[in-house]
């Protein structure tokens, strides 16, 4: 008897509209460039299936029956995967139950006979490649089908069970992101991939979950935030328990998640604004000082707080003139991070404090992260562990619904909001 089996797997695409978009001013410089980091499909994984079959069957008795019968497929499969920069290879097995049988009538001096699929064993090797959140592959390998035959007329007698080997062949794409709640990560071009709107579609490396306490609204103020301030402080600063940090702009979605990530390492967050009104809600924010700037001088206010260390972290996206007096406030041997260009100034570079106090000043933006995929996936995880526990909790300053976007943009421009400034749908 020979018996070709194929399986259609059901796959479901779903398309999450994103319920609620951040915007913060933009820094007067250019986009960075988008780069898309592979995923790590790398390890053990489990699942269950179901789809539906077509046999075809024919016996090699005298009858020369042939035909073929439709039915279902369940089961469960399981598969070690490993991966070499975008290349995944692994192997994998399944195990299906089969819901499909065929009767051969009974012809004129002969038997009538019924084959009944009984269950399915496969294994396979696969290959993909890694599109992000995305893995298009290819599978093949051995298959045995375990069947049984009985004779239903004249007599209806007890049949035979048989097994069947033969070979699979298939492809598909995994899409991890289904049914998860998603919020964007910076990376990608604001002008190919626009989000204002009641759907966005955007690359899938660009996405990240969120915890489910989060409402939409809240989910739409982290990502750029708290990934952009814990490169800088975490990562390459290496914030620890008895530094000084002085975050400038500290009234910003991104000041805000500064000041809780140094708070969180044990560290004392010094708030720069530029005006004392902001002063009250960033101290019952999170920030141990503030300094403000108009109103201040920076390197004398930071260097009393500090009793005279001054501060060893200084993270700042204004730049221009200001980092003079930044590089009068660090510590010896401090880090100034410069992550924007708010100034519309030349940013003059503070040779004589640098070389005095031993300073470094460099440039960073969030795509430092998102350039290394471990450096990425390290930092997602830390922010989403600290939202789900609750440790950190995006300030939301103001919400805009999507038919007042223009107003929106025009309180950002004011400059009166502490936190960010959310559209919604």
């Amino acid at each position: 008897m020979r018996i070709r089996l194929w399986s259609l797997g059901l796959f479901a695409s779903l398309v999450s509209p994103i319920a609620a978009f951040g915007a913060d001013l933009p820094a007067p410089s250019p986009p960075p460039p988008v780069y898309a980091p592979p995923s790590n499909w790398s390890g053990f994984y489990a699942g269950a299936f179901v789809g539906g079959l077509d046999g075809s069957f024919s016996t090699s008795q005298a009858t020369r029956a042939s035909g073929s019968g439709f039915g279902v497929s369940s089961g469960v499969l399981a598969g070690y995967a490993f991966q070499s920069g975008s290349l995944v290879y692994g192997v994998e097995g399944d195990f299906a139950s089969m819901s499909l049988n065929k009767k051969f009538g009974a012809q004129p001096g002969l038997v009538a006979n019924e084959i009944e699929g009984v269950y399915e064993l496969h294994a396979r090797a696969r290959l993909g490649w890694d599109l992000g959140n995305w893995l298009p592959f290819i599978a093949g390998g051995a298959a045995i089908d375990h069947i049984y035959q009985h004779q239903t007329s004249p007599n209806d007698f007890l049949g035979a069970a048989q097994d069947r080997v033969g070979w699979t062949i298939g492809a598909g794409v995994d899409a991890s992101w289904v049914g998860k709640q998603i919020a964007t990560v910076p990376g990608f071009s604001m002008s190919k991939y626009g989000v204002l709107g009641e759907e966005a579609i955007v690359p899938a490396a660009s996405l990240g979950e969120y915890p489910a306490k989060l409402s939409p609204t809240e989910a739409a103020a982290i990502w750029m935030q708290y990934l952009t301030a814990y490169g800088a402080l975490v990562t390459f600063g290496g914030v620890k328990p008895g530094d000084y940090v002085l975050i400038t702009a500290a009234s910003s979605s991104v000041g805000l998640a500064a000041i809780q990530i140094v708070n969180g390492e044990g560290a004392t967050p010094i708030a720069a604004t530029r005006k004392s009104n902001k002063s009250a809600e960033l101290l019952s924010l999170g920030a141990a000082h503030v300094v403000a700037t108009e109103e201040e001088d920076v390197a004398t206010k930071v260097n009393e707080i500090t009793g005279g260390k001054g501060a060893r972290l200084i993270f700042d996206p204004v730049a221009g003139p200001g980092v003079e007096k930044l590089a009068g406030a660090a510590a010896y041997h401090g880090t100034i991070f410069v992550y924007g260009a708010l100034s519309p100034e030349p940013t003059p570079f503070p040779v004589r404090a640098l070389v005095a106090k031993g300073l470094s000043m460099r440039a960073y933006s969030l795509m430092e992260l998102r350039a290394d995929p471990q450096l990425l996936k390290t930092a997602k995880q830390y922010v989403f562990d600290r939202l789900a526990d609750g440790r950190f909790h995006p300030k939301i300053a103001k919400t805009f619904p999507l038919a007042q976007s223009v107003q929106a943009y025009q309180y950002l421009e004011s400059n009166q909001q502490v936190g960010k400034v959310v559209i919604t749908v």
